[in-house]
C-alpha cells in the first residue's frame, strides 16, 4: 500500500520469513583516526558507530566492517573488534571465545610486514542473535562500534597510511560499518 506521501508501506500484520532482512543501518567515515591503545589490555573506539533497535530478541544482527588502516612501523600490528552496548549486556562480539596460547582475541588484524607506508583494507563480519549472552537484548537501541588498537606501544591509523604522511604520494580512504537485522 502507499501512505499519504506516496511511499510504499507494509502493514504491521506482515510476517517476514526466517532469514529475511528486516532493516539495515550504515555508517561511514573518511576522518583520520589514530590510537596508541595496546590490544593486550584495551581498545579505542574508531569513528565508526551505528545504532539499531531490533524488532525481536530472536532475530540476528549481521555486522560488517570495512576499515582501511595501517601501523606506524613493521614491528607493530593493527587489530579490530566489534563492541556492542545498550539495551542489554555490553561487550566485545565477533571474537574467539577463548584465545589460543597467549594470543589476543580480535575480529581482524595483526602484524603487518610493510610498516608505515601501507594502507591495508580489512573486511570482517560477525553474526549475533539479539538474545545471546552478549548483547542479551531485551529492549531499546543497541550501539555497535568498531574498536582498534596496536601492540608494542605503537601507533595505528585509520583512513591513512601508518606513517600519517600528508603528501600526494599517500591516500585518504573511507571506512564503513553496516548492520543488518535478520529474521530469526
Amino acid at each position: 500500500t502507499q501512505d499519504g506521501t506516496g511511499a510504499a508501506t507494509i502493514h504491521s500484520d506482515v510476517v517476514f520469513p526466517t532469514g529475511h532482512i528486516i532493516q539495515i543501518v550504515h555508517d561511514e567515515s573518511s576522518a583520520l583516526d589514530s590510537s596508541t591503545a595496546d590490544y593486550a589490555s584495551t581498545f579505542d573506539d574508531t569513528n565508526l558507530s551505528a545504532s539499531i533497535t531490533p524488532n525481536s530478541a530472536t532475530n540476528y544482527l549481521l555486522i560488517h566492517g570495512v576499515v582501511n588502516g595501517g601501523n606506524s612501523t613493521s614491528t607493530q600490528a593493527i587489530a579490530f573488534r566489534f563492541h556492542i552496548s545498550g539495551g542489554g549486556t555490553d561487550g566485545a562480539i565477533g571474537v574467539p571465545a577463548a584465545g589460543s596460547g597467549s594470543r589476543v582475541e580480535v575480529t581482524a588484524g595483526g602484524p603487518q610486514p610493510n610498516g608505515g607506508h601501507q594502507v591495508t583494507n580489512y573486511s570482517f563480519m560477525t553474526r549475533v542473535r539479539c538474545n545471546d549472552s552478549i548483547p542479551n537484548w531485551s529492549s531499546g537501541s543497541l550501539t555497535i562500534k568498531i574498536q582498534f588498537a596496536s601492540n608494542n606501544a605503537g601507533t595505528v591509523r585509520i583512513n591513512e597510511a601508518g606513517n600519517a604522511s600528508d603528501s600526494t604520494q599517500y591516500t585518504n580512504t573511507i571506512s564503513t560499518l553496516t548492520i543488518y537485522e535478520i529474521k530469526g
